[in-house]
């Protein structure tokens, strides 16, 4: 609501959580970071979050953390920015990376690993070997291996 702008409820709430988040840390020891969203650099909404120090960003491509101060230049340039120079390449696809994938299948809604799902259609699974590079490619072998996959048995 522009009636409240100048009264950046943005910043405030985020002072409340991180309150929040100071005390839990007194019975909860292995609660050390707070998560602030997503940061849109170019959007003027969201930069209070860039005032709170520490702050770091994720590098989209070497899922790697780097301080904001070191990515603003980067930022103000480009949309779109990889901070971390030297990202590790990712390795190809194996089929132990398949074989750790879940497949859900809509018609019954059971889960079940990619290896059983290839079984099940007779040992076709020609539909997701297009898929899998590029989702590891999008999201990176870690979280890539921690997607649902849903299919309509194509």
């Amino acid at each position: 609501d522009p009636t409240f702008e100048g009264l950046t409820l943005g910043t405030l709430s985020a002072l409340f959580e991180l309150h929040l988040a100071n005390k839990l840390s007194a019975t909860v020891p292995s609660l050390k970071w707070y998560y602030m969203g997503f940061y849109i650099h170019s959007c003027p909404k969201m930069r209070y979050k860039g005032l709170f120090k520490p702050s770091f960003l994720l590098c989209p491509k070497g899922f790697t953390w780097w301080p904001i101060e070191d990515c603003l230049p980067q930022l103000d340039k480009a949309k779109y920015c990889e901070f971390d120079p030297n990202p590790q390449e990712e390795a190809a696809i194996t089929e132990a990376d398949r074989s750790t994938q879940v497949v859900i299948s809509p018609g019954d809604w059971q889960a079940m690993q990619y290896e059983y799902y290839v079984m099940r259609l007779g040992g076709n699974g020609e539909y997701f070997r297009d898929i899998f590079p590029a989702l590891f490619k999008l999201t990176g072998r870690v979280n890539a291996r921690n997607i649902c996959l849903i299919t309509d048995d194509r």
